[in-house]
C-alpha cells in the first residue's frame, strides 16, 4: 500500500486535513506483465523436444517482438474492445434495412496485428516445412489472451482455410474451374501476411435446434440456380464472426422438382458451401441480421443471428458429404480452443505471481506466505500439464498438416485432439476462478480487467464440443481405428524407458512411488477402457464415460510429464510430475453405480420412476412458470 506524502512519519498533533489527504493518497500496487515469450520458462522447457533451436532461432525475432506486442499495444486494444462493444443498427432514419454493425476501431486494429504477426498465415507458410503449425501455435497461444477475442474470429479462419486446401489437394479434378477459382482467391486472402487484403470466415453450422448434433438439426437448404451455384435459404444460430468476408456453410440440397414433406427434407444429407458475405457495393449478400447475441462474455465478438434469403453459395464438397468434409475444421478451432484455454491459464499465473511480489498483508509480501505460495503452485502445475498435452498435439497436428506424420502419430493426434480441448477447458474455468481469489476484492472488480479473463473463459468448455460431446468423440476415435494400439504402445515406451534410463531418478523413492501410481493408474485405464468401453457392455456403462476420459488424460499428461522430467533430470520437474499426480483429481468408477441409480439421483425419480421437476404442470396441477 503506497501514499504520496510521509504523513504518520513523525510525531505530530493530529490534523484531519492531512490525514483525509493522506486516505486519499492510498493505493495498491496493480500486477504487471513483461515479455509474454521470454518470461514464460514453461513453454521454452517444453518446446526443446519437439523442435531444434536453430529452426526456433529463425523465429526468436518474431516471438519475442510478439511477447511485448501482447502487453503494450494489443493489451491496450483489448481493454478499448471490452469497453466498445458491436452494435447493430438494423434500419436508417428513412426506414431501409441496412443491418450495419458498429465495431471498435480497436477491433480493426487487433483485425490487421492478426495478419501482420502471420497467426493465421504462418501455420500454411511454405517456409516453415514440417513445422509450420507448431510455430503457429506458439504464435497463437501467446497473442490469444491479449487479442480482445480476435482470435476466435481467427479459429474459424485458420479452419476454414485448413478445409479449402483438403479441397484443392483431393478434388481439383472434379470441381468446376471457376470454383477452384473462388477458393483459391479465398484462400489466397484468408492465409496472407497483408492486412489490406486479409479476409477472416466464418463458420455457419448452428441453427435454431442448436447443439453439436449438426446433421439432424440443420434446416438450411439450397436450390441450384446457375452451374454449380446455388441459393441458401435458413437461419443461422449462432455467427460468431458475422464481420466476416467469406464463410463456410451446410446446407441440404432440395432436387430440382422436387416435393418433399419436412421429414423426407431432413433426411437429405449435408453438403459444403463456400459464400461471400456482402456485394462488391459492401450491402449484405441476401442476409438479415436479426440480431446480436447476448452473451455471459465474449462480449467483444459480434456474434448474431442470421437469416439467409437465397445467399449465393458455390457448392465445395460432393453432394451429401459436407460433414466429412467441414470436420477437417474440428481439429484446427479445438487446437485454437486449447490455445485459447492454456493461454489464459498463463496469463492468470503471471499476473498472480507479479501481484504476490506486491501485494503484503499481515506484515507479509504474497509471495511469502507459504499457504498463498502453494495456491500458485498447484496453478502452475495445472497449467503445465495442459501445456505440454498442448505442444504435444501441435507437434502431431504439424507434421499431419506436412505429411510428415507417423501411423502412431496420426492415431495420437486422433485421439488427443478431443481430449485436450475438453480438459483445458474444464481446467482454465477452475483456475481463472482461483485467480480471481488471489487477487481478493480486486478479483471481482470490473476494471481491474480480471473478471473478463473468467468470464470469457467460460465459453472454452461450451465451444466446439461440450465435455459429453467430446467424450463420445474420444469414444469414436478409439472404436474405429488403430488409435488404442498406438496409444498404448505410445505410453509403454515411455514408461518402460524410465526404468532403463540411467539418470538414477527410479531409484528415488518418492519417484518410485509415484511412477508406481501411475504405472498402476494406466494399466487401470486400460482395464476399464477394454472392459466397459470397448466391449458389448458400453450402452450398460456409458454413463461412466466421462470419469474414464479425465482419467485417461491424467494419465496421458502425466506420462508426458514424466517424460520431460526423464530427459530433463531436474528436481523442479520431477516435482512437477508427482505434484501432477496429487492435484490432478482421480475419478473412482463405482460399477455398482448403475443406470438405475444415476436416474434416481439426476433426474429425482418417484417410486413410479417418473422424473420429478418437469413439465408443464407441477404435482398439483398449477401451471409451472416460464424461467
Amino acid at each position: 500500500m503506497q501514499g504520496i506524502n510521509k504523513y504518520g512519519l513523525e510525531k505530530q498533533e493530529f490534523d484531519p486535513v492531512k490525514h483525509l489527504e493522506y486516505l486519499r493518497s492510498l493505493h495498491q500496487e496493480g500486477p504487471h506483465l513483461g515479455n509474454q515469450y521470454l518470461e514464460d520458462s514453461a513453454l521454452n522447457e517444453y518446446l526443446k523436444p519437439l523442435i531444434s533451436s536453430e529452426i526456433l532461432g529463425k523465429h526468436q525475432k518474431d516471438l519475442e517482438k510478439l511477447g511485448d506486442l501482447a502487453v503494450n499495444k494489443m493489451l491496450d486494444l483489448a481493454k478499448q474492445c471490452e469497453r466498445e462493444q458491436p452494435q447493430l443498427v438494423q434500419f436508417d432514419a428513412y426506414g431501409r434495412r441496412i443491418d450495419k454493425l458498429n465495431l471498435s476501431n480497436a477491433w480493426h486494429k487487433m483485425h490487421e496485428i492478426s495478419a501482420e504477426q502471420g497467426i493465421v498465415a504462418t501455420a500454411y507458410d511454405p517456409q516453415n516445412g514440417q513445422y509450420a503449425r507448431l510455430i503457429q501455435l506458439i504464435k497463437l497461444y501467446i497473442y490469444s489472451t491479449s487479442s480482445g477475442l480476435y482470435g476466435c474470429p481467427l479459429a474459424m479462419t485458420d479452419g476454414a482455410s485448413y478445409v479449402l486446401t483438403q479441397v484443392l489437394a483431393h478434388d481439383s479434378k472434379v470441381l468446376d474451374k471457376k470454383v477452384i477459382g473462388k477458393i483459391q482467391d479465398a484462400l489466397n486472402h484468408l492465409t496472407t501476411y497483408n492486412p489490406a487484403e486479409f479476409w477472416t470466415s466464418g463458420q455457419w453450422m448452428t441453427e435454431k435446434r442448436g447443439g453439436s448434433d449438426v446433421s439432424g438439426s440443420t434446416e438450411t437448404v439450397a436450390v441450384n440456380y446457375k452451374p454449380n451455384k446455388y441459393r441458401l435459404y435458413g437461419y443461422k444460430w449462432f455467427s460468431s464472426a458475422t464481420d466476416c468476408q467469406v464463410t463456410l456453410a451446410l446446407a441440404r440440397i432440395i432436387p430440382e422438382g422436387a416435393k418433399l414433406t419436412l421429414e423426407e427434407m431432413h433426411k437429405i444429407p449435408l453438403s459444403l458451401f463456400l459464400l461471400k458475405l456482402r456485394k462488391k457495393d459492401k450491402e449484405l449478400n441476401k442476409i438479415e441480421i436479426i440480431r446480436l447475441k447476448e452473451k455471459l462474455g465474449t462480449k467483444q465478438l459480434p456474434t448474431a443471428e442470421l437469416l439467409l434469403k437465397g445467399t449465393p453459395a458455390y457448392l465445395i464438397s460432393p453432394v451429401g458429404k459436407g460433414i466429412k468434409y467441414i470436420s477437417h475444421m474440428l481439429n484446427i478451432t479445438r487446437l485454437y480452443n486449447s490455445a485459447f484455454a492454456v493461454g489464459g491459464m498463463r496469463r492468470m499465473i503471471a499476473l498472480c505471481r507479479d501481484y504476490s511480489d506486491r501485494r503484503a498483508v499481515f506484515g507479509n509480501k504474497l509471495s511469502k506466505i507459504p499457504l498463498q505460495v502453494k495456491v500458485l503452485s498447484d496453478m502452475e502445475v495445472t497449467f503445465r500439464g495442459n501445456l505440454i498435452l498442448l505442444l504435444r498435439v501441435g507437434y502431431w497436428l504439424s507434421k499431419e498438416q506436412s505429411n510428415t506424420a507417423t501411423q502412431m502419430e496420426g492415431d495420437l493426434l486422433r485421439i488427443s485432439s478431443p481430449i485436450l480441448k475438453l480438459y483445458s477447458g474444464k481446467d482454465v474455468v477452475r483456475l481463472c476462478s482461483e485467480g480471481l481469489e488471489y487477487f481478493g476484492g480486486l478479483g471481482y472488480m470490473e476494471n481491474s480487467h480480471l473478471p473478463n479473463l473468467f468470464r470469457d473463459s467460460q465459453v472454452l468448455a461450451i465451444w466446439e464440443g461440450t465435455t459429453n460431446v467430446l467424450c463420445l468423440d474420444f469414444y469414436r476415435a478409439i472404436v474405429n481405428n488403430s488409435s488404442m494400439d498406438s496409444y498404448v504402445k505410445f505410453i509403454q515406451s515411455i514408461l518402460l524407458n524410465v526404468v532403463s534410463n540411467e539418470n538414477g531418478l527410479i531409484s528415488k523413492n518418492l519417484f518410485k512411488d509415484n511412477y508406481t501410481i501411475l504405472v498402476n493408474e494406466f494399466n487401470e485405464n486400460q482395464q476399464q477402457l477394454n472392459n466397459l468401453i470397448l466391449s458389448k457392455e458400453f450402452p450398460k456403462y456409458s454413463h461412466h464415460l466421462r470419469e474414464i476420459v479425465f482419467n485417461f488424460v491424467r494419465v496421458f499428461i502425466g506420462v508426458l510429464l514424466l517424460e520431460h522430467a526423464m530427459i530433463s533430470g531436474r528436481d523442479k520437474d520431477v516435482d512437477i510430475f508427482t505434484r501432477w499426480l496429487n492435484i490432478s483429481p482421480k475419478h473412482v468408477v463405482n460399477l455398482s453405480y448403475d443406470v438405475q441409480k444415476v436416474k434416481k439421483i439426476g433426474l429425482d425419480t418417484d417410486a413410479l420412476d417418473q422424473q420429478r421437476g418437469c413439465g408443464d404442470k407441477d404435482s398439483r396441477g398449477l401451471i409451472r412458470p416460464r424461467f
